[in-house]
């Protein structure tokens, strides 16, 4: 059955501060800690490695984290009160619309609204409709092993909730070895806002990578699944690295930016990528980018045909 209007957007309050708050997580992250973190690596780094001196290059830092920072407040203060502003306005939108003149007005908005975010409300409260979706990613596979044959190798390439769903079906339904699937790629990926489909009492957590590494484990070399995980540095569905737990995630945001000892965590490729580097346009810009998105993407599906082509080319 199918959720109703009222009830996507009942659903929707909840889901819309957890998106504020990975979203406030990602450009704190971004325009706080990342400034902050680059200020101590200029103080430590030698003067050679250095364009301009240590003095001025510290005043530039400096003046980078003070309008970031600022930034980052507005930045708080006007996502926070949107939120404020919505969270009693949703779940009146449904009743409203048996008023005739705000029927007439907003129905069409609403209703691309309800669209565009239905989908993801039945991904979590529908188990029933979230298999169904399994199946197109499950019924894809299927005609790409019979297109490429037993001894070809299959991609699967996602975005958004795609790759949630994907993830899921994947490597929680499927055994990837069976439909040769050797390479995961997914961008602006919702794996971790999204999770999978809720169901009444369960309470078991969801692990993605833990699962995928289990699964490489247990299959044979030839049959391991690489995957890399594209991330627009100011896309909030994403909100950066795919990890099971926040400490990890932590831990690889900073690896995209300062790799040590410290930011080691176990998970998939992680790239972080400027699509338009422009908040909330990011997300649906990686088709756009040929040089970090579709290019790697081209060169894992050519694979060592690549280097020739590109011969050929030149």
């Amino acid at each position: 059955v199918p959720m109703t209007r009222a009830q996507v957007f009942r659903w929707a309050v909840p889901f819309l501060w957890r998106a504020i708050i990975r979203t406030l997580e990602l450009f704190g992250a971004t325009m706080v800690e990342l400034p902050l973190l680059t200020l101590v690596n200029h103080l430590r780094s030698p003067r050679e490695r250095l364009l301009l001196p240590h003095w001025f290059t510290f005043i530039v830092d400096v003046v980078r984290v003070i309008v970031s920072t600022a930034a980052f407040f507005v930045t708080w203060v006007f996502l926070v009160t949107v939120g404020l502003i919505l969270t009693p306005i949703l779940p009146l939108l449904s009743p409203l619309l048996l008023i005739p003149w705000f029927k007439n007005v907003a129905q069409g908005v609403l209703d691309g609204l309800v669209e565009s975010i239905g989908d993801v409300a039945s991904w979590k409260e529908r188990p029933v409709r979230a298999s169904a979706m399994r199946l197109v990613v499950r019924d894809a596979l299927t005609r790409a092993k019979e297109l490429v044959g037993d001894d070809g190798d299959v991609h699967l390439f996602a975005h958004s909730q795609g790759a949630a769903v994907a993830t899921f079906t994947l490597f929680e339904e499927l055994e990837p070895s069976t439909f040769n699937v050797r390479q995961l790629t997914t961008v602006g990926a919702a794996v971790v806002l999204l999770g999978r489909e809720s169901w009444q009492g369960r309470k078991d957590t969801y692990t993605p990578v833990d699962t995928w590494i289990e699964k490489n484990r247990a299959a044979a070399p030839k049959h391991r699944v690489a995957w890399a995980n594209h991330w627009a540095i100011w896309d909030p569905f994403s909100a950066g690295p795919i990890a099971d737990t926040p400490d990890a995630a932590r831990k690889r945001w900073r690896a995209a930016y300062f790799p040590s000892d410290k930011t080691v965590a176990l998970g998939p490729e992680e790239h972080a990528v400027h699509n338009t580097s422009q908040p909330f346009l990011d997300h649906g810009m990686y088709f756009a980018n040929t040089v970090q998105v579709v290019e790697p993407t081209a060169r894992q599906l050519l694979g060592h045909g690549a280097a020739g082509l590109r011969r050929a080319a030149e």
